[in-house]
């Protein structure tokens, strides 16, 4: 298995998303690249402006759901596409999860010609954030499409 990565997994009506890494953060990440792949091609585009993420959750399964949760709302409003993630950091606060993230986005009109489905929610279902054996952090979810 590479350090780091990400796929989608088939699942019965919606799609299921999985990313890995080294640490928490890049998990994250790579799980928010896989939701961002199933709704355009976004290779070869070039980011336009960034948007800030902030979130906080007693678990990080729910920390995963709401981050991106909070992604899919920030580009619906913003009505761009998101083509790149950085989550700056995920510490543990108070009895919750904190999470700060910054998107780099495209407006969704000058991605048409790439936009393939729409992702309406990511959902608990199949939801897990682990450190495996191999010492490899992994964020899984389904997401509604």
């Amino acid at each position: 298995m590479n350090r780091k990565g990400h796929e989608t997994i088939e699942h019965t009506a919606d799609m299921g998303v999985r990313g890995w890494g080294e640490n928490i953060e890049t998990a994250f990440e790579e799980a928010a690249m896989a939701m961002a792949g199933l709704m355009a091609d976004i290779d070869q585009l070039r980011i336009q402006r960034r948007i800030e993420l902030e979130c906080s959750e007693p678990e990080l399964e729910d920390l995963l759901i709401e981050f991106l949760n909070r992604l899919l709302s920030q580009i619906d409003i913003e009505e761009s596409v998101c083509i790149g993630i950085n989550v700056l950091s995920i510490e543990h606060l108070g009895g919750s999860y904190c999470l700060k993230a910054t998107a780099g986005c495209i407006k969704r009109e000058e991605a048409k010609e790439r936009l393939l489905v729409e992702v309406k929610a990511a959902t608990y279902y199949g939801a897990r954030v682990a450190l495996l054996e191999s010492g490899i952090w992994e964020a899984v979810c389904v997401v509604d499409i």
